[in-house]
């Protein structure tokens, strides 16, 4: 189990679903600090012939590269 946050969440935005084909690229972006403070990605599914790495940056601005099995989540 992972590290609580100990804050009280409440539920702003749900994006959906995204489906990525083959070539697709995730533009470099920055989340909202004021209405995303706590993100969520899980790994639906996939059918890739290579791993595709996320980069991700904390409000922090440190970068962390990662690679997503199919069913884990990242929170």
């Amino acid at each position: 189990m992972g590290p609580n946050c100990d804050l009280r969440l409440a539920s702003t935005h749900v994006f959906g679903i995204r489906r990525y084909n083959p070539g697709a690229v995730l533009k470099p972006h920055r989340d909202r600090g004021r209405t995303q403070v706590a993100s969520v990605i899980i790994n639906v599914d996939q059918e890739v012939d290579q791993p595709w790495p996320l980069l991700i940056e904390d409000h922090n601005c440190r970068r962390y590269h990662l690679l997503l099995a199919l069913g884990e989540i990242l929170f």
